[in-house]
């Protein structure tokens, strides 16, 4: 029997008209699942009239009709891809992505902690925006993380998606929208934790560096060295005492530790050359950081591991295997990046713990110290430098930077910080009339 819409105009097959005047299309896609599409509009010539109702409608139903044929005809959904798993497309994109062993590594670390529990077992077209907007939010509500980590996380994220509308899963990216919203949201957060606002304000590094030195004093010299060079965690990290040279005061940068998946698909330690041309550098040690490294090595703790891998010398690849690393855990083994991490954020939350209670007893407000990773012990450095007014060009040369550009900039960051925080301490000093 012949089925019309309220026009009087005759459906097709498979085509309805609720009662509330919006048109219906089902039909079963190539997984055998029974779908549906729907539209205010019947034919394209339909929407000017619909969308002066004040209804969406960017497509009438016949054309989404043509577009599900057209993608059957041409076969545009593989079975085989659609049944791939965020894990699938995470492992089939950064394959592809070439990526550097340090860069690689980091963004696995981060995919197994974040991404994988919640999306791993997951398919691209069953996950929309609103699904990854509750992770980001939930990332910032739960697991407390900073714009730079969530960005990172979104640079691993996004091109998975992108991935899955390369081989035509899905139409649209769902993380596309879903960054701008959760900043839009989050965006006093994002605007006070953002790069300029990383790192550690002078009270707060004196504030934790003795209440490291006086409770956690295993720490206090890797975190006297950290904030004293400047240098990436994976440098100091790869440290040995070859690359320590006290007579002239230099600390040699030649080299890095790397921490990641290796070629038998299991995480291990290797040594890899530093990040560009320009990290390859000696650094000349303040009096601070010469004396925390002679201080370790009078503990007399040896390494009790050797880590192989290779360096560029000569604009050669040179086959290395180091050992008599500079800084080592208890076992004698060497200290990774996360474990740092670990260690500062449960001293950190020891120190807010202790000046909450003493913040009470003084009826003032506590000064906490906000979360910080080794990268920002790095920004750290590189905020006292600035605030001296120290050469950019030496600060350059120090840090590593492949172009002076990027040490400008922070440069130029701080000085405007410095700048405001200025004119709002003379704000009830200075007479105007």
């Amino acid at each position: 029997m012949a089925r019309y819409d309220n026009k009087r105009r005759k459906l097709y097959t498979n085509e309805y008209q609720n009662k509330d005047g919006r048109y219906i299309f089902h039909y079963t896609d190539l997984r055998g699942k029974k779908c549906k599409v729907y539209s205010w509009a019947l034919k394209p010539e339909d929407i000017p009239q619909v969308i002066a109702s004040g209804k969406k409608c960017p497509y009438s139903l016949r054309e989404l009709e043509e577009r599900i044929t057209a993608d059957k005809v041409k076969n545009l959904e593989s079975v085989k891809s659609i049944k791939m798993t965020i894990n699938d497309l995470f492992e089939e994109n950064i394959e592809l992505r070439h990526l550097r062993q340090s860069t690689d590594g980091n963004y696995r670390y981060m995919y197994e902690r974040f991404i994988k529990p919640v999306f791993g077992s997951g398919y691209a077209h069953e996950i929309t925006q609103e699904d990854i907007e509750s992770f980001y939010s939930a990332l910032i509500k739960k697991n407390k993380l900073l714009p730079r980590t969530i960005e990172t996380i979104h640079t691993i994220l996004s091109p998975i998606f992108d991935e899955a509308i390369a081989k035509r899963i899905i139409a649209v990216n769902p993380c596309t929208g879903a960054i701008k919203v959760t900043k839009h949201r989050f965006n006093e957060y994002w605007e006070y934790y953002k790069d300029d606002k990383l790192a550690l304000t002078a009270a707060q590094q004196v504030s934790f560096v003795d209440y490291v030195k006086t409770t956690n004093p295993n720490w206090f010299n890797i975190l006297v060295v950290f904030l004293g060079t400047g240098c990436r965690v994976s440098e100091l990290m790869g440290l040995t005492w070859n690359d320590i040279d006290f007579e002239n005061e230099t600390i040699s940068i030649n080299h890095q530790l790397h921490y990641g998946k290796g070629e038998s698909g299991k995480f291990e330690k290797q040594i890899t050359p530093p990040k560009n041309k320009s990290s390859i550098r000696q650094i000349q040690m303040f009096g601070a950081v010469k004396a925390a490294l002679l201080d370790e090595r009078s503990k007399g703790q040896k390494c009790k591991e050797s880590i192989s891998g290779y360096i560029i010398k000569d604009k050669r690849r040179q086959d290395v295997t180091l050992s008599d690393f500079v800084f080592v855990n208890r076992f004698g083994a060497v200290q990774l990046p996360h474990n740092t991490n670990k260690a500062f954020e449960r001293i950190r939350q020891s120190y807010n713990e202790h000046e909450r209670e003493l913040a009470a007893q003084e009826n003032r407000k506590p000064a906490e110290i906000p979360h910080f990773s080794n990268h920002i012990l790095r920004h750290t450095f590189t905020t006292r430098y600035c605030e001296c007014n120290g050469n950019i060009g030496v600060l350059a040369d120090m840090l590593g930077h492949a172009d002076i550009k990027t040490t400008l900039n922070i440069y130029n960051d701080v000085q405007e910080t410095l700048r405001k925080q200025t004119i709002k301490d003379l704000e009830d000093k200075i007479i105007i009339g």
